[in-house]
């Protein structure tokens, strides 16, 4: 499998953009061979049947599409499809509910073409219309009008493509992790194989996409992002919300939970770091975040702008700098993880928090290789059960 990428020169090719290669290769297959273009959409579940009295164009970032296809009618432009890659990245709905926005008609289709189709937000996505296939289902559809083709280059090209994106969707089905191996083995470290071909950020986006499917699933929590979350359409209801992603190459999982209006208890997992995090979601709550700050550097008491609700969380899950560290304020046995060193400012003084701008403060501890995929969920759930005993919410269950 890595040995056919290894090999490919269709794979080498594409590093260099991994989505965007993607997308231009349909859209050479468009321009080239219209009608079979046509055909693997039909194999992707793609109805092109009205297209047949139309004068249709593709486009590449048009309107910021990965590829779309438009039909001409006089000066104006009917959009028809549009299609979305996700090889290197996990789709997220608020992008894909901003493409299906920009579309001047109720009539286009929505294909998206992901690396792995087991999202956590699958149904959501499918639920707003798109049609969601994998690079193995592209493959075969690809496989399929290889037969039509009679330029040998073309052909080669295409089989060489084909064969690329069926390893790559082989490669991913590995990408699962065991509940009762190492986190750091499994979802920090990479495999010197998948540094080589520089797919370790792949993996690792997949990786933290399962964990957030399956916390989703445990803690009957939302797969939003903070513009979703702050939307006045979603009710506050002192709910639960899963989001994932990557930063600076590095796995990123944030559970939040609503204490009070925008104000967030947040548990964030990035890396080898685990972290107990306040954050506020608009520009009210920043006076409230610097009480907290003051609080943990003097001992100051909160400002009751909140409820008490919020002064349980700053004292059950923030150490103040003028305290021992607590371990009991981290959800893990001894073996799991380590303290990190006293952070100091600028000014060469120590601080008991980090930050995040003016609206996110956060304290840490770093995870170690005797911490279990199952140490870090059941981490995770122990922390917002402690959360939802002081909100009068339900309770969830960790795994044995």
């Amino acid at each position: 499998m890595c040995n056919v990428l290894t090999l490919s020169p269709m794979f080498n090719l594409s590093m260099a953009s991994k989505e965007l290669f993607h997308s231009n290769m349909l859209y050479w297959i468009s321009l080239s061979y219209p009608q079979l273009f046509l055909k693997i959409l039909n194999d992707l579940n793609v109805e092109t049947c009205s297209w047949k009295d139309k004068e249709w164009v593709t486009y590449r970032e048009k309107n910021h599409f990965d590829l779309s296809v438009y039909a001409k009618n006089g000066n104006k432009e009917e959009c028809l499809l549009i299609v979305e890659n996700k090889v290197k990245s996990i789709p997220h709905t608020d992008q894909l509910n901003e493409y299906k926005d920009k579309v001047n008609t109720q009539n286009a289709k929505l294909l998206l073409l992901s690396l792995t189709t087991d999202l956590p937000n699958r149904e959501y996505i499918e639920g707003s219309g798109w049609i969601i296939k994998n690079y193995q289902e592209l493959s075969l559809a690809i496989i399929s009008v290889l037969p039509s083709i009679t330029d040998v280059y073309h052909r080669l090209l295409l089989e060489d493509y084909s064969m690329c994106i069926l390893s790559l969707h082989e490669k991913q089905l590995s990408w699962k992790y065991d509940v009762n191996m190492s986190y750091i083995k499994q979802f920090v470290n990479a495999p010197n194989e998948e540094k080589s071909l520089r797919i370790e950020d792949m993996r690792k986006k997949v990786l933290y996409s399962r964990l957030a499917g399956e916390l989703q699933n445990r803690l009957n929590a939302k797969l939003f992002t903070n513009n979703q979350i702050t939307n006045p359409n979603n009710p506050k209801d002192s709910g639960i919300y899963v989001n994932y992603g990557m930063t600076r190459s590095i796995g990123l999982l944030d559970i939040k939970i609503r204490i009070e209006g925008n104000f967030m208890f947040v548990i964030q997992l990035q890396g080898e770091s685990y972290r107990h995090c306040v954050e506020t979601l608009d520009k009210d709550g920043i006076t409230f975040v610097n009480d907290i700050k003051l609080r943990l550097a003097n001992n100051n008491p909160v400002a009751k702008k909140y409820s008490s609700h919020v002064d349980a969380i700053v004292n059950e899950f923030l150490n103040p700098l003028n305290n021992n560290p607590n371990n009991s304020k981290y959800p893990f046995k001894e073996s799991c993880f380590v303290l990190p060193k006293t952070r100091k400012t600028k000014q060469g003084e120590n601080r008991a928090y980090n930050q995040y701008g003016q609206t996110f403060i956060y304290q840490y501890v770093k995870l170690t290789e005797g911490a279990a995929v199952k140490d870090v969920i059941n981490g995770i759930i122990s922390d917002v059960n402690k959360v939802n005993k002081f909100l009068g919410k339900q309770q969830f269950n960790k795994i044995i």
